[in-house]
């Protein structure tokens, strides 16, 4: 039977091919499963696994998506590549997603959107989503772009 391989309790690879990490919430609130995260750059003296949100369209700075709720300040596990276990990431459809489309952050936290250009890219979008609201999900496969 395969078995995932953990790294020092920080980084896990499934089965999958998709890799995990343990990270510390460093945003202004909760992130629920299917939160879109990036690195934070601005905690002086935190883990470097630390992360938050963004109001920042293509950030360059994608870390993954959480596949957890986590507190403020609380430890969960996030996803930085490999089809998206919890088949929830949250987008916005005002640019309609189509199937196979690339993804990239929102100027809305904790979503994505339909990347445009030569974006940072971090999910290719397995489900299409064309309502003018931010309160979509879909799957998708989480691409490195770390």
């Amino acid at each position: 039977m395969p078995q995932d391989i953990k790294i020092e309790r920080k980084l896990t690879f499934d089965t999958a091919g998709g890799i995990f990490q343990k990270v510390r919430n460093n945003s202004s609130g909760a992130l629920a499963a299917g939160d879109v995260v990036i690195w934070d750059t601005a905690s002086s003296g935190q883990s470097r696994s630390s992360v938050t949100t963004t109001t920042t369209a293509n950030s360059e700075l994608i870390a993954g998506v959480m596949v957890e709720s986590v507190a403020r300040y609380g430890n969960g596990t996030m996803q930085m590549t490999g089809y998206l276990i919890t088949e929830n990431l949250k987008v916005e459809g005002t640019t309609d997603i189509v199937v196979g489309g690339a993804l990239a952050t929102d100027d809305a936290a904790k979503i994505a959107r339909k990347a445009g250009g030569a974006t940072a890219r971090f999910a290719i979008a397995l489900e299409g989503y064309t309502t003018n609201d931010a309160a979509g999900t879909i799957k998708a496969i989480l691409v490195s772009n770390h």
